[in-house]
């Protein structure tokens, strides 16, 4: 099975779970549309990071022979500047990672909305949508 398949059966075990209370203020059509958009969201981040962590290896070590071949001299300066550049990334990635938890800590404190949007409740709009996260409550 795919990434996308495993993610889409463990969503409909848990909405299986799903009391009828739950379901009938929520509604089946939203909670199908909103799923559907998740796994789809889920599954562009998973391929779009696949394919960097694939062609920037394949393009560092392609770049490399190109400069040797066109100009082992100048080759040079790249193979001692690389470590420099490896090591900045090591030091780099780790620091912003703080801002990416601060920021999901601050949406997830949100009840699972992004800070400046709305949230409608069914009651109240009939297209309206309301957080997976108050299924549970």
């Amino acid at each position: 099975m795919g990434f996308g398949t495993d993610v889409r059966s463990a969503l409909f075990r848990k909405v299986q779970s799903l009391s009828f209370g739950n379901l009938d203020r929520v509604g089946t059509g939203p909670l199908v549309i909103r799923l559907t958009n998740d796994v789809a969201q889920v599954q562009d981040v998973v391929l779009i990071a696949l394919r960097i962590l694939v062609r920037a290896p394949l393009l560092f070590v392609g770049s490399l022979i190109m400069a040797v071949a066109t100009s082992p001299r100048l080759a040079l300066i790249l193979l001692v500047l690389d470590p420099f550049v490896i090591g900045l990334l090591v030091w780099a990635v780790p620091q912003q990672q703080p801002h990416g938890t601060d920021h999901l800590r601050n949406t997830a404190g949100s009840g699972g909305v992004a800070p400046g949007t709305t949230e409608y409740d069914q009651s109240s709009q009939p297209r309206g949508l309301v957080s997976i996260s108050r299924l549970n409550a």
